[in-house]
């Protein structure tokens, strides 16, 4: 009876690994997703779109002075490299990738990098 019930206990083990592994598969892909689906609409100018990668209490707080700053049409995110290369990436010239995903318990941190042919450039993003 015990050996059955160690079997068994290994196999749920063993289930329990692997569901917390789609799990974490899913919201990795998941994560990636929506930071290329930000990037996409930020290198399109299509700000609504951006926008919606955001929290709204963030954005809402970006745009209540009503101040435009030049050549960053984004707030929410005007200190990002992202923004000073923004050209580069729209022509094709910068490349994104994302580096590293690192997983805690409700939020993920994500490590991009931005290829150019000067060099490159990192940034840290947080996905909740």
């Amino acid at each position: 009876m015990s050996i059955k019930h160690t079997v068994t206990s290994n196999i749920e083990l063993c289930l329990l690994i692997v569901a917390i592994f789609m799990i974490n598969e899913a919201f990795c892909a998941q994560t990636d997703s929506i930071f290329n689906a930000y990037i996409a609409a930020v290198a399109a100018g299509r700000w609504e779109r951006a926008e919606s990668c955001w929290f709204p209490k963030t954005i809402e707080l970006s745009k209540r002075l009503n101040i435009k700053f030049t050549d960053i049409p984004a707030k929410y995110d005007c200190a990002s490299p992202i923004y000073a290369n923004l050209e580069a990436i729209r022509n094709g010239t910068a490349k994104l990738s994302v580096d590293s995903i690192n997983f805690n318990d409700d939020w993920a941190r994500l490590e991009i990098s931005i290829h150019l042919a000067s060099g490159q450039t990192e940034a840290i993003y947080y996905a909740i």
